[in-house]
């Protein structure tokens, strides 16, 4: 009696196989997506909290500072070159607006928009 040997896998191991793959990847997609936006809220609050501290540091030390400085007014003596034209990536096409409020003590806001009433950035909304 010649003894048969089995090559390769039969029909029905290869559809549980699938569907145990189709299982993880429904778990592990939404679960990598949502880590992925995590991180990127997290970058542009970092971001927006770095404008403001340059934004608080104009305040303090220009002679006539503007209680709504642009990128541009702190680029160079406040902020890296690299700064020019920073965009929040959730709002492209929208400028990054600087508030500094006098009647809070000077605290500062970041917004993506035209103005205070555009997407808050900073501080953490």
């Amino acid at each position: 009696m010649k003894i048969k040997f089995k090559n390769g896998f039969t029909l029905i191991e290869l559809i549980i196989v699938l569907a145990v793959l189709s299982i993880i990847a429904l778990i592990a997609i939404p679960r990598y997506l949502s880590v992925q936006d995590k991180s990127k809220k997290e970058a542009d609050y970092g971001n927006a909290a770095s404008i403001a501290k340059a934004a608080e540091v104009y305040f303090v030390q220009e002679e006539e500072p503007s209680i709504n400085p642009t990128i541009g007014d702190l680029t160079g003596k406040y902020l890296n070159d690299e700064w020019i034209g920073w965009q929040h990536p959730d709002n492209k096409g929208k400028d990054v607006y600087i508030v500094i409020r006098l009647d809070t003590g000077g605290t500062v806001g970041v917004y993506a928009g035209n103005s205070s009433s555009g997407t808050i950035l900073y501080p953490n909304p």
